[in-house]
Order: C-alpha cells, then sequence, then structure tokens
C-alpha cells in the first residue's frame, strides 16, 4: 500500500535536488511499511535514523546550492531544517518511541512536513532560481 508517492507537483526542476525528494519519498514510504510490521521497533528505529541521516545529507545540498545563488531566504530556510532535525531527535527520545499509534504519527507528520515543505518554501527557491534562468522552466 502507497503511503506516500513522488508526484510532478512536488518537482522543483532542480535535476539534483528532485532525485534527492525522490530518495527522500522512497524512505518515508518504507517507514510505513515497517509501521505495518508486528515488533518493529528495532527496524523502525533504525529507518527513521536512516531518514534523519539522508536529511542531514539533503539539507545540507539544498543549502550550499542556495548559498552558491545567492539566496536571499537561506537563513529562514536553514532554520526550517533545524527545526524539522530536531523535532526527529526529540521524537527519537520520547518513551513512546516505537509504539504502532507513535510510530504512525511520526511517519504521517514527516510525511507531512515534507510535501509542505516542497510544496512551500522549496518551490519558493526554485521560483527564484527560474526568475534568474538558472533553472530549467520545465519540470519532471
Amino acid at each position: 500500500m502507497e503511503f506516500v508517492k513522488w508526484d510532478r507537483k512536488l518537482a522543483l526542476g532542480i535535476d539534483e535536488i528532485d532525485q534527492q525528494h525522490r530518495v527522500f519519498i522512497e524512505i518515508l514510504q518504507k517507514l510505513y511499511e515497517v509501521c505495518l510490521t508486528p515488533d518493529s521497533k528495532s527496524i523502525f528505529s533504525a529507518a527513521l535514523q536512516e531518514l534523519l541521516e539522508y536529511s542531514d545529507y539533503h539539507f545540507m545540498a539544498e543549502e550550499t546550492f542556495m548559498r552558491k545563488h545567492d539566496y536571499p531566504e537561506l537563513s529562514s530556510h536553514q532554520l526550517e531544517h533545524r527545526k524539522f532535525t530536531q523535532k526527529i531527535e526529540t521524537l527519537q527520545e520520547s518513551k513512546s518511541f516505537g509504539g504502532k499509534t507513535f510510530s504512525m504519527e511520526v511517519i504521517t507528520f514527516l510525511r507531512d512536513w515534507f510535501i509542505e515543505h516542497i510544496q512551500g518554501t522549496d518551490q519558493q527557491f526554485a521560483a527564484f532560481l527560474r526568475e534568474r534562468k538558472l533553472v530549467n522552466t520545465s519540470v519532471s
């Protein structure tokens, strides 16, 4: 069963970042599938850690790209990334961590945050680049 999937609405038109977003979605789907598995606490923990580590990699790449193009909203974008990372770390430390209900709440939060982030601030960055003709105007 699909919990989250790549959709054209999520494409920024920045190949490297779009590909990273696709991987992020694959990891989210994997987390969801783990949630459906009985006694999945340790597997869920490992999958969430994978997501956190991939997020760090992706956020660094995205912020480097923004810095390279003198994006004026870099600081606020970095703050969103930091808040996301801190939220995941807080969730990992929760006493409820690994319970079925808790795990589904976490994965739903992750999916919703990710989609809102792409459709919001990431799309603003893509528009900034398109205005300056620094990326293709078509998206895949």
